[in-house]
């Protein structure tokens, strides 16, 4: 038995414990909802990224298996459950609280969606003759599809035929490295795959062998639509019996009419990603193409928080640099004129990230989670996301140290990261300088042996293995300040030990631990790591055991 079915066993096991404290806990998020009297700033306002994260309701199937929801979101905020069962500590759930710019829950209707993350966008772009992006990300059955057929639905709706303007239609697949156009049926439905993603001269993308297609109404655009819908590939998953295995892309040019429109609106609803439970059962062609997916959803991501980066960091096109991977997939290829900063034209990407709310997809909903986070992280300023409900007799901590005094060792991941990015303006990530060995997921393939935590791997690197990376994957060739932002990290170890005491005790990075018993539901709170929770515990027990030891003689 993996460990994903050891965790749903054990957690269904104590089931009625786990759903009294996740109500327990969820009247506390209701009532600092009702107390909030302004919402927090969206990214949007900063940036012509929106984040969005969507959850379902149950499934008839789910509700039979007796499944109980982990995930629940509110206007302000998106909460995720994750039942615990550590050693040397109680069993406890985790939580992660986190804020998007859209947080829609299973109730909330698909008007209420597409009016609160989409329709200002698309008015926006039209105005402007700019291009709007719209991308669904998530585990295959988690609604992706639904929630973009529906999207699309309401879009076509606000096109302003009336105002004497035609809309062309293009409408592909991208299955690995093969493009195919769904708007062409061969024989026995088979859809050639013989188009081709180049660049021009200018840097945007040309598609060859792709027709377009001219629509005179909204019922002509949804019509082509729902035909390349139809014709995309599906395969039997785990999850899902017809299980989208590529990325469609509906491309829309919305132009003419009185005042001149050239507006572009693309619909992408990508693969399902997998975890890598997911693919023990997969034969050999599927394994490929899970491979495949997830490759290029890295890719996907990491052309996102680059471009978002760049954007931000000068108002002025000519004076933003640095190396976007564009040509890493045939997916970032076919989006670069979306995506990419440098250009000219104005433009808006709303992404969704869509998950199911129930225990048995947790593995799932704590990939989606990360991969929106890591977008929504380029306009956070603190890590303060996540807390453990414990059972009340769960180990005291000492006064902490504050969280500015940890070192890099205690740092998540995303701190890390940001950490970097400031230091070299925005210029060099984190994937970057670990390179191929430090990082090797990223460049889309698994690792031979054990890979060391960032953190580490960073101290262990030589200056000139810190240059090279540099210079190889973020084309940045300043090797003195590579140097310095070495030397400055390395420092930070030094200095901690230094200014925390050798029996102080750090708080976790995540921010305060809420500590709340199973049983009584009584909540305290307690600024504790689980690593202190178990280290304590392991102490006190050995404290008695030579207690009895030196009693005994």
């Amino acid at each position: 038995m993996d460990s994903a079915n050891t965790l749903l066993g054990r957690a269904m096991a104590q089931k009625s414990h786990f759903v009294a404290t996740i109500a327990k806990h969820q009247s506390t998020v209701g009532a600092r909802a009702v107390s909030q009297t302004n919402t927090p700033e969206s990214s949007s306002s900063k940036s012509n990224l929106s984040v969005n994260f969507r959850t379902r309701p149950l499934s008839a199937a789910e509700i039979k298996q007796g499944f109980f929801p982990v995930l629940f979101c509110t206007e302000t905020q998106t909460t995720l459950y994750y039942p615990s069962f550590r050693m040397l500590t109680d069993s406890s759930v985790d939580v992660q609280e986190f804020e998007f710019d859209g947080n829609f829950a299973g109730e909330a209707g698909d008007t209420h969606v597409y009016e609160t993350a989409v329709q200002q966008k698309f008015f926006d772009v039209l105005n402007q003759n700019g291009i709007l992006t719209i991308m669904a990300y998530g585990q295959t059955g988690s609604g992706k599809t639904y929630t973009m057929m529906n999207i699309a639905e309401k879009l076509v709706n606000d096109f302003p035929f009336e105002n004497d303007i035609s809309a062309f239609i293009s409408i592909i697949e991208i299955q690995g490295d093969v493009i195919r156009d769904l708007s062409v049926a061969g024989e026995g439905r088979k859809v050639p795959a013989d188009a081709k993603v180049l660049l021009d001269g200018a840097g945007l993308p040309v598609l060859q062998n792709v027709a377009e297609y001219e629509a005179k109404s909204k019922e002509e655009v949804l019509e082509f639509f729902h035909h390349g819908f139809a014709m995309r590939t599906t395969r039997s998953t785990l999850k899902n019996a017809t299980s989208s295995r590529s990325h469609f892309i509906c491309t829309i040019r919305i132009c003419g009419g009185k005042l001149g429109f050239n507006a572009v609106v693309k619909l992408v609803d990508l693969a399902g990603s997998e975890t890598g439970s997911d693919k023990k059962d997969h034969d050999a062609v599927r394994l490929k193409e899970a491979i495949s997916i997830n490759k290029s959803l890295m890719s996907l991501k990491e052309c996102i928080r680059k471009s978002t980066l760049l954007s931000e960091a000068s108002e002025d096109a000519s004076n933003k640099s640095g190396h976007i991977p564009f040509r890493s997939s045939k997916l970032t290829m076919v989006l670069k004129d979306a995506l990419d900063p440098t250009l000219p034209r104005f433009t808006s990407t709303v992404v969704f990230a869509l998950a199911a709310p129930t225990v048995a997809d947790i593995p799932h909903t704590f990939n989606t989670y990360r991969y929106a986070l890591a977008l929504k992280s380029l306009n956070r300023t603190d890590d303060k996301d996540a807390s453990i409900l414990e059972h009340k007799g769960a180990a005291k901590s000492a006064e902490p140290a504050s969280q500015e005094k940890l070192t890099p060792m205690a740092w998540s991941r995303a701190k890390l990261e940001r950490w970097i990015e400031m230091q070299f303006e925005n210029q060099v990530q984190l994937t970057d300088l670990l390179g191929p060995r430090g990082d090797p997921s990223h460049f889309g393939r698994h690792a031979a042996d054990f890979v060391l935590p960032a953190w580490k791997f960073l101290y262990s690197m030589s200056a000139d293995e810190w240059i090279a990376n540099a210079k190889t994957h973020a084309k940045f060739t300043d090797a003195e300040t590579v140097g310095n932002v070495r030397e400055k990290y390395k420092k930070l170890f030094l200095k901690e030990r230094a200014t925390v005491k050798a029996d102080g005790l750090s708080t976790s990075v995540t921010g305060k631990v809420t500590l709340l018993s199973l049983e009584e539901n009584v909540v305290t709170e307690k600024k504790l790591s689980r690593a202190e929770l178990a280290m304590q515990k392991a102490k006190a027990k050995g404290a008695a055991l030579r207690a009895t030891s030196l009693s005994s003689k």
